[in-house]
């Protein structure tokens, strides 16, 4: 691994730990789960539901993450 690459890897863990903590902080907890993949596209739209379902807002780190959630979304 070349200097630049880990550094870049070393600034993108730090900007997601930033988020995550940003997360908890706002009562919201990170679970991994395996779903089957023919049921991705829906279990992913039911967890987004349930975020914006609560009435206190969710970090987002970008609009462009927001974009990427919209455009899998039928």
């Amino acid at each position: 691994m070349s200097g630049t690459n880990a550094q870049e890897l070393s600034v993108k863990a730090a900007r997601m730990a930033t988020i995550r903590q940003e997360r908890r902080q706002a009562g919201f907890v990170e679970v991994t789960v395996w779903p089957p993949v023919e049921n991705v596209r829906s279990f992913r739209n039911l967890a987004w539901k349930a975020v914006e379902a609560v009435t206190r807002s969710f970090p987002r780190n970008t609009e462009i993450g927001k974009q990427r959630r919209q455009r899998g979304r039928k």
